[in-house]
């Protein structure tokens, strides 16, 4: 388990509930940006994390350099029509070991290869297997338990979340942002939603 700044032990659970709404940043900008980077927007985002973290863990006098980072893999695509939405996903969470980088070109090259390099193994397809075969074979406790284990080797869960892809409005009001609550395996319990909206 990773032992940090962020997270003390392998099962850390302060009891307090820090969530927030961040920025809001331009769908456009974070494009261009991973353009001229030959990079996807995940890149761009997961290299924000690595510079922002690697200032954070200067911050608080933490030395370590990597951390293990949940990365959900979705196997859907985001429906464009009503009748296509369904209760549920299709996603596992890849492992990434993301190193806390002080420059923000490296962190996007670092991203962009190693993310790369998994999507290139099939890594994804091969963990969603093994996790709907643990599903079949182990019961509920067991399943749990692995849950639990697997949650104690990440200090953080990112995940670019698909928002409404058109404009919303709630009593005639345009809605500007929303607040997520995601959930992640076992004892993750930090956790960076990025959330795509229009």
């Amino acid at each position: 388990p990773d032992i940090n700044c962020i997270k003390k032990h392998g099962f850390y659970h302060s009891g307090h509930l820090h969530s927030s709404n961040s920025v809001v940043l331009s769908l456009s900008k974070i494009k261009d940006v991973a353009k001229k980077h030959r990079a996807t927007l995940n890149d761009v985002i997961t290299a924000l994390a690595s510079t922002t973290l690697h200032e954070w863990f200067k911050l608080k006098g933490d030395k370590k350099t990597t951390i293990s980072v949940g990365l959900p893999f979705a196997f859907r695509n985001i429906p464009r029509d009503v009748h296509q939405y369904e209760y549920g996903n299709q996603f596992v969470a890849a492992t990434l070991y993301l190193k806390l980088l002080e420059k923000f070109e490296d962190a996007i090259a670092f991203s962009r290869a190693e993310v790369t390099r998994q999507v290139k193994q099939n890594s994804p397809a091969g963990w969603y297997l093994l996790v709907k075969a643990q599903q079949l074979f182990y019961g509920p406790a067991k399943n749990a338990g692995v849950n639990r284990e697997a949650g104690a080797k990440y200090t953080l869960l990112l995940s670019n979340v698909p928002g409404f892809v058109k404009p919303t409005t709630i009593f005639g009001s345009p809605l500007k942002r929303f607040f997520y609550v995601g959930s992640g395996a076992g004892s993750i319990t930090t956790g960076i939603y990025v959330v795509s909206v229009c």
